[in-house]
């Protein structure tokens, strides 16, 4: 797996890209954006923690169209943006309509660099800082010898946000239950192809199984955030191996009947 620093690397990069480049070819630079950093445990710790009782289809139905998006809860602010990149890499929202009703000009073009200035950068920005301050909280815990894991709420004072409510959806769930089931003997399988391919080195198998692992670890918890973060992760990472006769296209399609992602 990439080290802390290449993941924020590998983000600040990505994040660049997408900021200079144009609303034609943004949609393939957000994607690029989410192979960066759901390669990375660091950004899957923030994402998830971010995401926890975080509803992007209720936050984003609360927001007010004409406007642009709110930018200063810095854990609010996270979780959107990267629900908002996910959604897009996954055709559920577009763009370009986007740009029409938060980011409104007289062009396209126009309406991308008020996005960028407006949106993406205060987005970047916020994360960067977060992971930071994450690390550096970490450090500080390590010297004092407690305890070894990242406490999340101590980043920054800012970063809070009301628990939202989730819906009570039994239809919903059922249907999730019964995807859950299938998805499970599918995983079942794609494991066993990874550690019996030939064309993999050992620290290549390792590393799709940690992947794999966390996604079937979300899917019991059942949060659609980190189903989301973990199965895109696992996604981009074995589709790099074509060797591999990975069911991911069918476990996707599954994830979408059952409103997982």
């Amino acid at each position: 797996m990439i080290t802390r620093k290449q993941s924020i690397e590998n983000f600040s990069v990505k994040m660049d890209e997408l900021i200079v480049s144009n609303y034609l070819l943004a949609d393939k630079k957000i994607t690029a954006v989410l192979k960066a950093v759901t390669a990375s445990k660091l950004f899957y710790e923030l994402i998830c923690f971010t995401a926890d009782g975080f509803d992007y289809a209720t936050y984003f139905s609360s927001l007010t169209r004409g406007e642009a998006f709110p930018v200063s809860n810095k854990r609010l602010l996270i979780a959107f943006g990267f629900s908002l990149f996910t959604e897009i890499d996954c055709k559920n929202e577009d763009l370009l309509n986007i740009l029409s009703i938060y980011y409104s000009a007289d062009s396209f073009e126009r309406s991308y660099k008020i996005f960028v200035e407006e949106f993406l950068i205060p987005f970047k920005n916020t994360v960067l800082y977060v992971v930071e301050e994450m690390m550096r909280k970490e450090t500080e815990s390590q010297k004092e010898e407690t305890e070894d894991v990242v406490s999340f709420t101590e980043v920054d004072h800012q970063i809070k946000i009301e628990a939202v409510k989730q819906p009570d959806h039994s239809s919903e769930t059922k249907k999730y239950l019964t995807c859950y089931k299938d998805i499970q003997k599918i995983l079942i399988s794609e494991k066993a192809k990874i550690i019996h391919c030939r064309h993999l080195k050992d620290n290549e198998k390792s590393d799709l199984l940690v992947l794999l692992d966390r996604f079937k670890d979300a899917l019991f918890h059942g949060k659609k955030q980190e189903i989301k973060a973990s199965f895109i992760s696992y996604k981009y990472a074995v589709s790099g191996f074509k060797r591999i006769d990975s069911e991911v296209d069918d476990v996707e399609r599954m994830l979408k009947f059952c409103k997982a992602i």
